[in-house]
């Protein structure tokens, strides 16, 4: 650099002085300060989710996978790699949603001793397989939507009559139901299975269904019946 008439000293005589202000960025610092920030908070933050969310779900017992969290979590930070993390990340958005769930359902059907019913409240087993059973009736749905399938629900044993029951009546009370009753129904359904060997009596046992809605002015009734066309 120091010999005459090279390259580098030709440059320089030949700049023109500019400010450092004015002068272009080699490259954004307070980008790259970011990014590694970044990348230096987010293993931490993951294992902080990981540890918030299966402390808040002791009241899910086992229905929380927490070694499919933990497991996601570690490899991610591992590796370090972003589909990892967004793998890792839709694990702990599924469990969050599921504690969401079930907590504010749990709320919502928790009858007190102290409101003056005499039917008595559900046991916290009885409530759990319930609130379990509401979740799974809903994701299955979401699912069943797309293959057309129609969910068969989840069954409430002693109606309104039962401590399941009288949590449900209980939390859809509106403020002009009076005594405790629900206003009058303005239409019932009636679904019924059965199986039966159709269209003779060798027949193969087969489906059948047949669904009844019934109002003040008229009433309807939807068939769906099969037939054994192998041994008829």
């Amino acid at each position: 650099m120091q010999l005459p008439d090279n390259t580098w000293v030709k440059c320089w005589d030949e700049a023109m002085p500019i400010p450092v202000i004015n002068q272009a960025r080699l490259f954004n610092e307070s980008k790259i300060a970011e990014e590694q920030m970044v990348d230096l908070v987010r293993p931490v933050l993951f294992v902080a989710a990981v540890v918030q969310v299966v402390q808040k779900g002791k009241c899910v017992r086992n229905l929380l996978n927490k070694e499919v969290l933990a497991d996601s979590v570690y490899r991610a930070n591992r590796s370090g790699s972003r589909d990892d993390f967004m793998e890792a990340l839709k694990h702990l958005k599924a469990a969050e949603l599921f504690l969401s769930q079930y907590s504010s359902l749990h709320q919502k059907l928790r009858v007190y001793e102290n409101i003056g019913n005499l039917i008595e409240p559900p046991s916290e087993d009885d409530l759990f397989s319930f609130i379990t059973s509401l979740i799974e009736d809903a994701s299955s749905k979401r699912e069943s939507i797309e293959r057309n399938v129609i969910s068969r629900g989840v069954p409430i044993f002693g109606a309104s009559d039962g401590p399941l029951g009288n949590a449900v009546r209980i939390m859809m009370e509106r403020d002009d139901v009076t005594g405790g009753k629900l206003p009058a129904p303005a239409r019932r359904q009636y679904i019924m299975r059965w199986t039966v060997p159709r269209p003779s009596a060798c027949s193969r046992l087969v489906p059948q269904r047949l669904f009844a809605s019934i109002e003040q002015d008229e009433f309807r009734l939807c068939g769906a019946f099969a037939e054994d066309s192998v041994y008829i």
